[in-house]
């Protein structure tokens, strides 16, 4: 995930950071500490919430207690006291609770999605975080127009980007590796979470027309959000149960360069009708295909236009992606290796994270001004 490769960056270069995904409901609670406790990985203390005090949806002064001891959890962990400066970054409007419990000395929004698509349908309270913010910034320009609506706010992007290092290092394979190998070529592939934001409509027209080809799906199945498209869920079942279409697992991190190596081609054939967050993205897979070497086609995105045009075949239609194989499969690359490869880089997390710190930085010394000059 971006926020796992951003704050582990930032633990690196010297910030203190707690990372929480807040309090599990009543009912939902799967911990086995009773009180909660910290594990520290990849420079970053991770705080899991104990199975005192539940979150709860009947009683709203139960679930404001839950949100009051969990905030007193995490100001302790790091030792903050009563009057010591601290920054909240918060990645959802969601967590706005805690942000106003927690009450920081600087608010970071940082808004990877369209959160109104993705279950969060009370606007109001992202309205209400990007008021308590004084740092704002966005995954894409997309997403920044879609939910900032105040034009007196700087626009401040942080851009997706790429892990380069792990392709640079040695190739570790996997179960998943494994069962590419046996597979015939030539092999499209497609790297990452099978959910309901892929058009397997689409693949499935494409898995039909190139018969010859292998259909080689790597990722985590999220089955149950894809059912509530009807047309999408059967053309799901009846893709996979084509002969060329092979689903082989998920990868672990330091796997992915391995598994995309193998392709001829990689993918990324998601839905773009705005019922899902996908048309407003700049996906973490396309600077990871890229560094692969091999070439990408993709579903357009805006934002992956602005950045990746010269670099992945973009398609808006069937015609498109069924042109796009084609030309590929002959040879006839947008680019060549080499250049995919410095172009992602160009991405690198270690750059987004360096403009980010520059954000805090302005904040940080911005506030300091003020105090100064109070």
């Amino acid at each position: 995930m971006g926020r796992q490769h951003v704050l582990s960056r930032l633990g690196k270069r010297g910030w203190s950071i707690l990372y929480s995904n807040g309090v599990p409901y009543f009912g939902n609670a799967t911990q086995k500490s009773l009180r909660g406790s910290t594990e520290y990985k990849n420079n970053v203390e991770l705080f899991y919430p104990g199975k005192i005090i539940p979150r709860n949806y009947r009683f709203s002064f139960l679930d404001r207690l839950a949100i009051k001891y969990h905030c007193r959890q995490l100001k302790k962990a790091l030792n903050i006291g009563k009057n010591d400066p601290f920054i909240v970054v918060c990645f959802n409007p969601s967590f706005l609770p805690y942000v106003e419990e927690l009450n920081p000395t600087h608010c970071v929004y940082y808004m990877h999605d369209l959160y109104h698509l993705i279950g969060e349908k009370d606007i109001s309270i992202h309205e209400k975080l990007v008021e308590r913010s004084e740092l704002v910034t966005a995954v894409t320009d997309v997403v920044w127009d879609e939910m900032i609506k105040d034009p007196s706010r700087e626009r401040k992007i942080t851009e997706n980007g790429v892990d380069s290092a792990i392709f640079e290092e040695e190739p570790v394979s996997s179960e998943a590796s494994d069962k590419i190998e046996q597979l015939p070529k030539p092999r499209i592939g497609y790297l990452g979470a099978i959910n309901r934001k892929l058009d397997y409509v689409l693949m499935l027209q494409l898995a039909k027309t190139f018969k010859d080809c292998q259909f080689i799906f790597i990722g985590k199945k999220v089955i149950d959000p894809i059912k509530k498209n009807p047309q999408n869920w059967q053309a799901f079942n009846d893709f996979f149960a084509l002969e060329n279409v092979s689903y082989v697992g998920a990868v672990q991190r330091e796997e992915i360069p391995y598994s995309l190596s193998l392709m001829d081609i990689n993918i990324a054939p998601y839905l773009v009708d705005k019922s899902s967050w996908a048309y407003a993205a700049l996906p973490l897979k396309i600077p990871e295909y890229l560094c692969s070497g091999k070439p990408a086609i993709s579903a357009y995105t805006q934002p992956l236009e602005e950045h990746y045009s010269d670099y992945v075949e973009i398609c808006n239609t069937p015609d498109d992606w069924e042109k796009a194989i084609e030309k590929n499969l002959a040879g006839h690359e947008r680019s060549d290796a080499e250049g995919r490869k410095a172009h992602a880089r160009k991405y690198d997390w270690d750059i987004t994270v360096e403009k980010l710190e520059s954000y805090l930085e302005e904040m940080i010394g911005m506030q300091r001004k003020k105090h100064d000059h109070g």
